[in-house]
């Protein structure tokens, strides 16, 4: 994936008057977890290499942000 943006990056350079801010959406879900350090580490040598400003944001996957008191009730995470 980090290279198919680093591509899709340089396109986007070369048609649009120089943008300088790359922002992914991540979801952050089971399929990406074992190629995250990977993957950061193509977008480093991307925001090395390019010089835009990258920012990952992180969704949290369903479920995360409900917890459970003793009761067994469910309730808004705190984080």
């Amino acid at each position: 994936m980090g290279a198919g943006i680093a591509l899709w990056w340089r396109e986007i350079q070369a048609r649009l008057a120089g943008p300088n801010r790359l922002v992914v959406n991540l979801d952050n879900g089971p399929e990406c977890r074992g190629h995250r350090r990977q993957f950061l580490s193509r977008m480093v040598a991307l925001a090395d290499r390019e010089k835009p400003a990258v920012g990952l944001v992180y969704y949290p996957s369903k479920g995360v942000g409900t917890t459970k008191d003793a009761k067994g009730t469910k309730g808004e995470g705190g984080g």
